[in-house]
């Protein structure tokens, strides 16, 4: 039997089917549970860990499960999408609440919500699990300590690459176990009808994975699940043509070999 704990209200630590999780001994807020797999999410006070290893254990009615080690990190941002592979267009909004789409793309200097996973600890604190206050917003550490970026990636053109302006970044009020950044988008550097990949960057991670249509007439993006074996070729040209753009970035100095 599946059981997922729906939106709007608190993720419990005990009590779902009669399984636990524990990381670092430390009760995780579970989200769902199915004969074959868990969804949890990892407790605040993980944080203070600094092996960089966590110890996670599944109690399932008291029945114990091996201890299995994973890397630890201050924080992963990740963005959801609008499908469920976490790629492809972003889960993300105008600021009206309107879904950013092909026919409702952003525009230059616009101000959006990006909705995310992965931000890690913020202030004030929270219980774990627990719904976010909607009178009093809860920053992202992150965020408060100058530690997150927002860049804006268009591959078609040179001068792309620039950061967005990140205005709020923490816990969604009135949810559990979400967050959001609200960024504005750079004033140029961008072509109207590509799709804008976004980078997320902190001091210990650099995701890139989500895009959002920019500008009138946006293409659809690849098809990836149709399409996986093309993008596997194309990944590692992206990747070199970032690399490079950053590096150019950074210094005019520095040529790759």
């Amino acid at each position: 039997t599946s059981i997922q704990i729906q939106g709007g209200q608190p993720f419990p630590t005990t009590g779902v089917g009669g399984v636990t999780v524990t990381i670092d001994g430390i009760k995780c807020p579970i989200y769902t549970v199915s004969p074959t797999a868990l969804s949890v999410g990892v407790p605040y006070a993980v944080a203070s860990n600094q092996t960089g290893l966590a110890n996670i254990q599944v109690n399932n009615n008291g029945v114990l499960s091996n201890v299995v080690q994973l890397y630890l990190t201050d924080a992963v941002p990740g963005s959801f999408s609008q499908g469920a592979d976490g790629i492809g267009y972003a889960a993300a909004t105008h600021t009206n609440g309107q879904l950013i789409t092909p026919s409702n793309p952003v525009q230059p200097n616009e101000n959006i919500t990006l909705y995310l996973t992965g931000l890690g600890t913020v202030t004030p604190a929270i219980t774990d699990g627990a719904i976010a206050s909607s009178t009093t917003l809860s920053y992202a550490d992150l965020f408060n300590s100058g530690n997150l970026t927002v860049n804006f990636w268009d591959f078609a053109n040179p001068n792309s690459g620039n950061s967005g302006t990140v205005g709020f970044a923490g816990l969604v009020p009135t949810l559990a176990g979400l967050y959001q950044i609200n960024v504005q988008l750079p004033s140029g550097g961008l072509t109207a009808g590509d799709n804008v990949y976004v980078e997320f960057v902190t001091d210990a991670a650099d995701v890139l994975e989500i895009q959002i249509p920019y500008g009138a007439g946006a293409v659809t993006p690849t098809d990836v699940a149709a399409k996986a074996e093309a993008r596997q070729k194309a990944a590692t040209s992206r990747l070199r043509a970032l690399r490079t753009a950053r590096a150019q970035m950074k210094t005019t100095k520095v040529r790759r070999t």
